[in-house]
Parts: structure tokens; sequence; C-alpha cells
């Protein structure tokens, strides 16, 4: 059986002070703050993609973004992956998009925020070297996703 695939990639783009890059989003769906990022445009390699969706939606352009891990699973015949990634360079002015508002916060200040619902199951791939994929997997007794790290 195929199996469809949507990619996508989140950045965690970190300022000299440690601050975290944020976005409020404006989806009635997924609301909350979480990392800027996006989906993959056709004939656009991984790096590629996440540098253009953080430039749309923040108006910063990242370099050297480096994976740090990927999160994925599957949900009626489609497999949603999303590439995580961590910046520390980048130019430009900070400018809020459509997709919502963009601001600096610390990480203290995220633990206290309304971030999307799943913003704290990824962060171990930020914080832990020896993780690299993080794969929901449904659980009937449940009746809920339940997330794998390795």
């Amino acid at each position: 059986m195929k199996e469809t695939a949507v990619f996508m990639n989140m950045c965690r783009v970190i300022d000299p002070q440690g601050r975290w890059l944020m976005q409020e989003r404006n989806d009635e769906d997924y609301p909350g703050w979480i990392f800027p990022g996006g989906h993959l445009d056709p004939d656009e390699s991984l790096s590629m993609s996440v540098i253009r969706e953080v430039q749309e939606e923040t108006g910063l352009t990242i370099k050297n973004p480096k994976m740090v891990g990927v999160k994925h699973w599957s949900d009626d015949g489609i497999r949603y992956t999303i590439f995580l990634y961590d910046a520390t360079q980048y130019e430009g002015e900070l400018i809020s998009s459509d997709e919502g508002r963009v601001f600096w916060a610390t990480p203290e200040e995220v633990k206290n925020a309304p971030v999307v619902a799943d913003f704290w199951e990824n962060m171990p791939l930020y914080e832990n070297d020896n993780l690299s994929e993080l794969c929901y997997l449904w659980d009937e007794k449940k009746n809920d996703w339940n997330p794998v790290y390795s």
C-alpha cells in the first residue's frame, strides 16, 4: 500500500541572549506559540525550505540551520513528517506575517506560555543529542497518540 507524504519543517531560532523566536499562530485549529516553519515546496531541498519558511514568517534570513531531529506520524494513509532545526545565525529585521505575530521570548517565558498542543513533546529532540526521532503511534486502548522517541 502506498502512503502519501507531507513534508514540513520547524526551526528554533536562538538569539545571542538565548531567547527563542516564537510565533503566535493565527490558526483556530492549531493555536498557540510555536517555532516558525511550514511546508516544503516541490523541488526544494530541506534546508532551502526551512530558510524560506523562516524568512516568509519572520523577516529573518537564517544561515546554517542544523537539523536536530524528525517528528512523524501517519493518519488516514498520510505520513506527516516534520524536520526540526536549530539556527543561531540570522540577519534581517523581525516582521510578523499573516501566519501570526513573531517575537523573542526566554525559555522561561515559553514555559508559562500558551504553546501549541504538542510543543513540549518536540523539546527532547532539541535538547538531547542522543535523540533524533519522535514518532507518534496511535494507541487504541488510550484512544490517543503515544509519543515514541529514538
